[in-house]
Order: structure tokens, then C-alpha cells, then sequence
């Protein structure tokens, strides 16, 4: 899909979940999207997690690692 649809798909699939109650685990690649659609961030790197909080939490970090990720936002 292209970027702006793909967007478009990623919201309305989390209003529908969040609106069922659902509980939900979205997988990406991509620091946007994540934050886009998550309640809570999850960063793993070989398997290890590196990080879990809010996407607040996410934001205002200023651990390394994760700094290493919020740099594909900027």
C-alpha cells in the first residue's frame, strides 16, 4: 500500500480494536507507524527487549537504544 493509505488502514484498524476491547500485537518495522498505533511500545533487538512503556514514555526517552530508534521519526 502506499504511505498514506497504508496510514489510513493502520487507524481505522485501531479504532475498530480499540473500540471491540480487542487486545492486539502489531508487528512493524517502521518507528511512525508504531507510534501511531500503539498504547504501549515494545523495542526488541535480538530477542532481547530494549525498551517498554507509553509511546509518551517513548518520546521523552533518552536512553541510547531507543534514541537509536526515535531517529527515523525526525
Amino acid at each position: 500500500l502506499e504511505p498514506t493509505e497504508r496510514r489510513r488502514e493502520g487507524l481505522m484498524l485501531y479504532s475498530l480494536l480499540h473500540a471491540a476491547g480487542v487486545t492486539s500485537l502489531y508487528v512493524t518495522h517502521s518507528s511512525e507507524e508504531a507510534i501511531s498505533l500503539a498504547d504501549d511500545v515494545y523495542i526488541l533487538e535480538k530477542g532481547n527487549m530494549m525498551f517498554h512503556g507509553s509511546k509518551e514514555d517513548f518520546a521523552c526517552s533518552t536512553n541510547p537504544n531507543v534514541m537509536a530508534y526515535k531517529g527515523d521519526l525526525q
